[in-house]
């Protein structure tokens, strides 16, 4: 009798950890988002390593952003989608929504463009006014 309950409770263990490891997998992505295809694979590259595979700067890809949909970005780092490349720039659009997208860090393309609805509280502060990242808030 234990050996069956222990037995089942290991069965239970696995097929939590695998689904952990795939929702720690996909954690942001929507169930209906396409997988995007960008040009460089990372493969098992360190996060230091990812600027020196892009053959593209950060500017381009922000200017290939900022063509795609006109406003102002206000965030953009390199990052991996999928296992690709990518940069990803938020961009504020003119009518005033948060715009996510993600630039192919090979060839400039833009790869994906979703509203960015994941905490309005990540874009506090660039108007110009209140606390920005570093900031002390005491004027020193």
């Amino acid at each position: 009798m234990h050996r069956k309950l222990a037995f089942g409770l290991m069965v239970v263990s696995a097929v939590a950890v695998l689904a952990a490891g795939t929702l720690a997998k996909d954690k942001g992505k929507e169930a209906d988002e396409a997988p995007i295809k960008g040009s460089i694979a990372v493969g098992k590259a360190k996060l230091g390593e990812l600027p020196g595979l892009a053959k593209i700067s950060l500017v381009d890809a922000i200017q290939a952003a900022v063509a795609k949909t006109p406003g102002k970005a206000f965030k953009a780092r390199i990052d991996t989608e999928d296992g690709f490349l990518v940069y990803e720039v938020e961009v504020l659009t003119a009518d005033a929504k948060w715009v996510e997208m993600l630039v192919d860090a090979g060839d400039g393309k833009v790869l994906a463009v979703k509203a960015d609805t994941d905490g309005e509280d990540d874009h506090e502060g660039h108007d110009g006014e209140g606390e920005h990242e570093g900031d002390e808030g005491d004027g020193e």
